[in-house]
């Protein structure tokens, strides 16, 4: 009896020993899928918020390149972006002569809330000229003594930034919004876009995500350097193919994955380096290289 009971009890231990290396061997597989799904997700989530047609960090660009010279930005209709139609702007200015700051609130929205694709948005930017000797002037061009001069460098500023998203596989709630901009060459074209070191453009974001019947919320965290980035002051047809440039930073998220009444929660933490200029942008993220719609943030691999 007591070498039956000695010989159920080694084989006990040796299944608990095979039970224990089955889980283990199991994890790693899943951590692994996981991984590749998270990393996909974060691109998407990125793609948006780079993108032009809903307030994304290129629109922003767009914004100062066109402020950095004699244009301004306008009320009124913003024209049709592919799915959400047409659109609108409204602009509000002041200008501070003690300190030559302007401020611009703008509120845009395009598309209908009622439709599958909607998006609408507020920024405060401020903006100043300098002129060769680092001193602030009023407007893009200022006469001295009845000579006209350009400014040589602009400096910018998001001071907040609101707003919401929808259309299919995504949907965003902007938290908050804040960079600090340098833009030099302002008396040439095209100008040079830096982010200052210490205010690179962070943005806070609340995306949900949606692909093949799997839903995922990403609370988020995302940060962009924006490294010797050069365009033209203008925002004609396709102009972001005119840009050029590298965005290096950050992208953290807590995500929750939920799969019918599964839920999984991951924080993903990933090194972003994209590359500006042509039809798509490049995104390298977590070993993986993705294209990115510049108009519509949508990815493809």
């Amino acid at each position: 009896m007591r070498k039956l009971n000695g010989y159920l009890s080694v084989l006990m231990i040796i299944l608990t020993f095979l039970i224990v290396g089955c889980k283990k061997e199991e994890n790693p597989v899943d951590a692994q899928t996981t991984d590749a799904a998270a990393t996909l997700d974060a691109a998407e989530s990125i793609g948006a918020a780079l993108a032009i047609n809903n307030g994304g960090a290129l629109e922003q660009l767009s914004d100062i390149m066109i402020t950095s010279g004699e244009g301004t930005l306008e009320s009124g209709p913003t024209g049709s972006v592919f799915g959400f139609g047409n659109g609108w702007a409204d602009v509000r200015r002041t200008y501070d002569s003690i300190t030559g700051w302007w401020t611009v609130a703008v509120s845009r929205n395009r598309g209908d809330s009622t439709g599958l694709f909607h998006t609408r948005y507020d920024r405060i930017y401020m903006h100043r000229f300098l002129n060769s000797a680092g001193n602030f002037q009023k407007f893009y061009i200022t006469r001295n003594n009845g000579v006209a001069d350009t400014a040589y460098t602009v400096e910018h500023r998001i001071v907040s930034g609101s707003g919401s998203l929808v259309r299919p596989g995504i949907s965003r709630k902007l938290l908050s919004l804040s960079a600090e901009w340098k833009v030099t060459g302002a008396n040439t074209s095209p100008v040079t876009v830096n982010t200052l070191p210490a205010s690179p453009l962070v943005r806070t974001a609340s995306d949900t995500i949606s692909r093949v019947n799997v839903l995922r919320t990403l609370n988020n965290s995302l940060t962009l350097n924006f490294v010797n980035v050069t365009g033209p002051r203008t925002r004609g047809l396709n102009w972001h193919r005119a840009v050029s440039g590298t965005i290096t930073g950050t992208y953290t998220a807590t995500v929750t994955f939920r799969r019918g009444d599964e839920y999984r929660e991951k924080v993903i933490n990933r090194t972003i380096n994209i590359t500006l200029g042509g039809d798509k942008i490049k995104l390298a993220l977590g070993g993986q290289t993705f294209l990115v719609d510049p108009e519509t943030g949508v990815v493809t691999q």
